[in-house]
């Protein structure tokens, strides 16, 4: 099994599934088993899917000062996690059948609070592979897995090729995640221009129903992989923090990305059958089992 570094938010989450987005206004709307409560983030949840798979994982973040019992029941280790905010930042998230999605997100002072840089330095020594978010809270951490020469994976949450900040996560990272939502532009376009201007061994481009698609710079070429079915489709947020946790959870172990992104989609595809953003996780061995009833029948 590997051992990960990874860091980013934990939130607070809401998740209300309405019947169609934009909502349309009503003062009241009355319903059953739409809202759901639970905590999620990114790192959060990227942190949860490689622990379920069987990786040893070093979650970084900060949540309010208060909000210390959040890992009481949880199965994750809380050791470089900090009660250093006023509050712990939370998000309201909206989806509906067709899979489209609406967040509002709030990260209170997540990115006015310095993170101790120490205890990161400390968690990357023992780190096989590194995953942060696009964030200003992240960016600190940059240089130092640089200079470690471990491998840093970012998992980007909006993608603007302008913005100073994103430009220095896509120069410094070895392996991308995104969502085609994120891109502005055609998908396949998107991967042209993010393989000829930067110099990342891996980007994978989520696309939700229509599957994804992946460069890897070995092969010098775009690759699609269409979605598999596993579970009737609940709700598809944190799919792609699933997916690319289990890329990454194979990739580490057999050094394959084809092979990996296999995987990683079945993962994604069961989860999808489950509300919340850290739930509908499988097992190594279930995994095994999805494989063979799926991919094997191909050969």
């Amino acid at each position: 099994m590997g051992r990960f570094l990874t860091a980013g938010i934990i939130q607070r989450e809401t998740i209300v599934r309405v019947p169609k987005i934009p909502i349309e206004y009503s003062k009241v709307t009355r319903c059953y088993d739409t809202v759901f409560g639970g905590i999620g983030g990114d790192a959060y949840n990227v942190a949860n899917a490689l622990k379920w798979l069987g990786d040893d994982v070093d979650l970084l973040s900060e949540i309010g000062e208060r909000d210390g019992h959040l890992f009481d029941t949880k199965h994750l280790d809380r050791h470089y996690v900090f009660a250093n905010l006023k509050q712990t930042p939370s998000a309201v998230i909206f989806f509906d059948h067709d899979r489209k999605q609406q967040i509002f997100e709030d990260t209170k002072d997540l990115e006015d609070v310095p993170y101790d840089l120490s205890r990161f330095v400390e968690a990357l020594k023992t780190a096989d592979m590194v995953i942060l978010s696009n964030n200003k809270f992240c960016r600190p951490f940059l240089q130092p897995t640089k200079d470690s020469g471990k491998k840093l994976v970012v998992n980007f949450n909006g993608l603007n090729r302008e913005n100073e900040l994103d430009q220095e996560f896509l120069n410094a990272a070895d392996i991308v995640y995104v969502s085609d939502d994120e891109i502005g532009v055609e998908p396949y376009e998107a991967m042209r221009r993010m393989s000829e201007n930067y110099g990342m061994e891996c980007i994978i481009l989520g696309m939700g129903k229509a599957g994804l698609l992946m460069y890897t710079r070995q092969d010098g070429m775009i690759v699609p992989y269409s979605s598999v079915h596993i579970k009737e489709v609940v709700n598809t947020v944190g799919a792609g923090n699933a997916l690319l946790s289990c890329f990454l959870h194979y990739y580490h172990k057999n050094g394959d990305c084809h092979e990996a992104i296999k995987y990683a989609l079945m993962f994604a595809a069961y989860k999808i059958g489950y509300v919340g953003t850290s739930k509908g996780f499988m097992r190594e061995d279930e995994m095994e089992l999805w494989y063979d009833l799926i991919w094997n029948r191909y050969k």
